[in-house]
């Protein structure tokens, strides 16, 4: 007598423990589905999230205008802000402010530096380019344009920024 006629059910169980024994011995990772759960009410802490700041928040701490010096924003953006600094109506130098939170690694290189702006690290980036660390995240920046804004003046220019206001920004 044949196994399948007296027991009909035999071949699938056979299956059932081989395809069993198969998935513990490759130890398949099923995924588990669980739901997200999301605390209602809850504040992120914008640095520990990565948030940028907005634009329109860091364009209040760009200098004030006066003494036929005009500020005009040329590019804003999430976490950016740059403007023209202009005498008259030429350009003498570029400012910006730039958040670093999503990215710090930018700021590494003030670790080294012996430079200091206003109270705080400084980069010479370049003949035409300074650049200050604010509370360790905002890079705040001066780049000259006409040929007699030198390095002590845009040591100045970052001065008239509102550094103080900045660094509480958090």
């Amino acid at each position: 007598m044949k196994i399948h006629q007296r027991h009909p059910g035999v071949y699938s169980r056979i299956f059932f423990i081989l395809l069993i024994g198969l998935l513990t011995a490759c130890q398949l990772n099923l995924p588990q589905l669980q739901p997200e759960v999301k605390e209602v009410g809850a504040v992120a802490d914008p640095v520990a999230a990565g948030i940028l700041m907005p634009a329109s928040t860091l364009q209040t701490f760009l200098p004030k205008e006066g003494s036929g010096f005009f500020i005009e924003i040329i590019q804003a953006g999430e976490g950016s802000v740059e403007a023209a600094l202009k005498l008259e109506t030429t350009q003498i130098a570029t400012l910006s402010i730039r958040d670093t939170v999503n990215d710090p690694g930018a700021n590494a290189d003030f670790q080294s530096s012996s430079l200091s702006v206003a109270g705080y690290p400084a980069l010479e980036v370049d003949d035409q380019t300074t650049t200050i660390l604010v509370a360790n995240r905002y890079r705040v920046t001066v780049r000259s344009i006409a040929p007699d804004f030198t390095q002590d003046v845009r040591h100045y220019w970052l001065g008239e920024f509102d550094l103080a206001g900045l660094a509480a920004l958090q």
